[in-house]
């Protein structure tokens, strides 16, 4: 009698043990964690739950180890691996790109693409630099006036892409004035800050091509909601914030007059868009519960600074906090106002609408 006949399946051949729904049910439980981290990097989760979702993605992972120690086979021993590594490997990885993106940003109002804060790399030209004194070299301060620089850069293409913004949703022309204002303010300040790492360490460098520029947001099509949204942060708290580190640095005494003027100018025109931001928040707040706008406020988080370079003109993380703080209670006062002005408008019965 053959096996056919007899109804017996024959073995697999020796050393290759058959894959089992169980086995590949663990490996795929074993990698959620890096599926959580990428999620994470690309801020596609509110911060709020990140850390939660992050941390039921590695019990999950443990799950699929368990159930490729029930099985035998390839499949099951890289569930094993994976599973046991995927929880620890995603943690430093999180601490470290933590710890990277906070640093030095947002610093203004950045152009993000997915979350991310883009920046362009640094190249070889004269064409972004004005001759301005020699400092004493420090090539710490430098980089940072560099990067400085790069964030300032990348605000042109932020203030453009709000202006072509606020032309699709139909906004008054003195809104779409202010963005392109502001985009041209930030040309001056990332010449000023390339100028001043030259000054600090001699070097011929500028902003390397930035395609990123032209890159349209990958969430879809602006809404006055998300504008509003945006503009609150972006404008309405970290331009304020940047506004305000900027002023108390040009304050301290003993910087190099060219970190002082640039400190100072910067202080003001930053101060500018922050009100230009809320602009267009007041104008588009019909569109935003206030409860949203508050959830959207007190995810942020203040930015970072570095360390022993206050006498080039650069804060640290002690100058960046108190002034987010100052401004994010700022912010969250003229909410409570905005909320109470349309409480008085709807008591009144004025309709909720553009306002003129």
């Amino acid at each position: 009698m053959n096996d056919e006949q007899s109804g017996d399946v024959a073995p697999p051949p020796s050393g290759a043990a058959p894959t089992s729904r169980l086995a590949l049910a663990g490996l795929c439980l074993a990698t959620l964690p890096w599926w959580a981290w990428g999620a994470c990097q690309a801020e596609a989760l509110p911060k709020s739950v990140q850390l939660p979702v992050w941390a039921a993605a590695c019990g999950l992972s443990v799950l699929g180890a368990v159930f490729g120690f029930r099985r035998s086979g390839r499949v099951a021993r890289s569930a094993i691996l994976v599973g046991l590594f995927s929880p620890p490997v995603t943690f430093v990885l999180g601490l470290l790109s933590g710890a990277a993106q906070g640093k030095y940003g947002p610093h203004g109002r950045p152009l993000r693409r997915g979350g991310r804060a883009l920046t362009p790399e640094a190249a070889p030209t004269r064409a972004w630099l004005t001759p301005i004194e020699r400092l004493p070299p420090d090539e710490r301060a430098a980089a940072a006036w560099r990067r400085t620089a790069s964030v300032e850069l990348a605000s042109v293409a932020a203030f453009n892409h709000l202006a072509n913004e606020l032309l699709a949703v139909g906004a008054p022309p003195e809104l779409v004035l202010n963005a392109l204002r502001d985009g041209r303010d930030e040309v001056h300040h990332a010449v000023a800050c390339y100028s001043l790492a030259q000054a600090f360490d001699g070097r011929s460098e500028g902003p390397a091509a930035f395609p990123p520029a032209v890159t349209p947001r990958p969430a879809g099509p602006a809404t006055v909601q998300t504008l509003v949204l945006e503009c609150l942060v972006e404008s309405g708290l970290f331009e304020a914030t940047s506004a305000l580190v900027a002023g108390r640095l040009a304050a301290r005494p003993g910087l190099a007059p060219t970190v002082r003027d640039t400190l100072a100018r910067i202080a003001t025109d930053e101060a500018r868009h922050a009100e230009h931001g809320w602009a267009v928040v007041e104008w588009g707040w019909w569109a935003v519960s206030h409860e949203l706008a508050q959830r959207a406020l007190a995810s942020a988080e203040a930015p970072r600074g570095d360390v022993d370079l206050l006498n080039a003109g650069i804060a640290d993380d002690v100058v960046w906090a108190d002034c987010f703080r100052q401004a994010k209670q700022a912010a969250a006062s003229r909410l409570a106002s905005l909320r109470s002005a349309a409480a008085r408008c709807a008591a009144d019965g004025a309709p909720p609408g553009r306002a003129a």
